[in-house]
């Protein structure tokens, strides 16, 4: 089934949030967090293969320009992260709401690992990250 996921930008001159396209067989949250971590676990480990002398990411210099940034894809970090860790991490932050799993056409929040997504085609899916603020009591 194809959803779509929405994706925070860093740059400024796109859009902040955009949505991009994914391909999931997932049932459940617990299924459809496994997919996505192993997706982007992939995807880091991926850029630690490379070995050219320069490693140019898959983005023309101009864009990068266009971002204000330019950089050679150089990596200082080269080890690669294991995915069933990641896995462990994700779910257990999940069952601790330091995230959120909304499935913004059908304004559903899915609450618990087992619940069953319900997912029709072409539907809009957001993983919010929740941060801990620190301050003064009020």
């Amino acid at each position: 089934m194809n959803i779509r996921i929405k994706v925070k930008q860093v740059s400024k001159l796109k859009d902040f949030l955009t949505y991009e396209k994914y391909k999931t067989q997932a049932t459940t949250v617990e299924e459809l967090i496994t997919e996505m971590v192993v997706f982007n676990v992939a995807e880091y480990n991926s850029k630690r293969d490379k070995k050219a002398l320069f490693l140019i990411s898959d983005e023309t210099a101009e864009s990068m320009a266009e971002r204000g940034k330019i950089s050679f894809g150089r990596l200082s970090n080269k080890r690669k992260v294991d995915a069933r860790v990641m896995i462990d991490e994700a779910l257990f932050q999940f069952k601790n709401e330091r995230f959120k799993i909304i499935n913004e056409t059908a304004k559903h929040e899915y609450k618990n690992l087992t619940e069953a997504l319900n997912l029709n085609e072409g539907d809009a899916i957001v993983f919010v990250k929740l941060t801990l603020l620190s301050g003064r009591w009020f």
